[in-house]
């Protein structure tokens, strides 16, 4: 038994809409000159096979971010300034991130967004150990709102080259340039071959392919 070739996955739709979205992502904030990371991250995150699908995890990972943005700006506040509590203990910073991916955990399963637990760990992390101390609250702000426009985009984007959308553009098309299109198939002789096709009387049509079919099976 000859073995199967292994084949290279095929380029679909979804890959090349996720691509899409980012590559908006990245132009318009350069536009903007801001730094389109978590746009990008967030354009991945929101994209899936189809629209319905892609506002459910979309929406998932957008609360996700919500969530570990406002836990981060919070235990972050408290790891900067319980120096100047008066508590007979400081928290180390490790003990506020088990604390904080904990709680993440915990208020996803609560708002039944357990898909989100991944895009708020970024995000919490971020804040956590990547922040500016002066400048946290911003910081964990535009994350959720570049995270939310990554989202938003790919929600756009599924929109706009789904199936169906794709399908009412083609009619839409087809039906605005059908003098167009009747020209073309005069100029390159199909409507002629088709017409003559239709005139060939039909026990010839099944004669030639039942010859056409016997040369096959000889070949085979």
């Amino acid at each position: 038994m000859k073995k199967a070739e292994p084949q290279l996955p095929r380029i679909g739709m979804r890959n090349i809409k996720t691509g899409l979205s980012a590559t908006l992502c990245a132009l318009i904030y350069e536009l903007g000159d801001r730094n389109a990371t978590f746009a990008c991250i967030g354009a991945v995150f929101g994209m899936d096979s189809n629209l319905q699908r892609s506002w459910y995890t979309g929406g998932n990972r957008l609360i996700g971010t919500i969530i570990g943005g406002f836990l981060g700006m919070i235990l972050f506040y408290v790891y900067r300034m319980q120096s100047r509590w008066s508590i007979p203990f400081h928290l180390p910073l490790p003990l506020l991130l088990l604390a904080g991916v904990t709680l993440l955990i915990f208020l996803s399963q609560i708002f039944h967004v357990t898909g989100s637990i991944q895009a708020g760990s970024v995000v919490f992390f971020i804040v956590m150990l990547n922040t500016p101390e002066n400048e946290y609250v911003s910081y964990a702000i535009n994350r959720m709102i570049d995270t939310g426009f990554g989202v938003l985009m790919s929600i756009l984007i599924n929109d706009l080259l789904s199936v169906e959308s794709l399908g009412r553009f083609t009619r839409r098309w087809e039906k605005g340039h059908s003098k167009q299109i009747n020209q073309m198939n005069k100029a390159n002789g199909f409507d002629r071959w088709l017409e003559n096709y239709r005139h060939i009387p039909e026990p010839l049509i099944w004669a030639q392919h039942h010859h056409d079919k016997k040369d096959e099976e000889k070949k085979g």
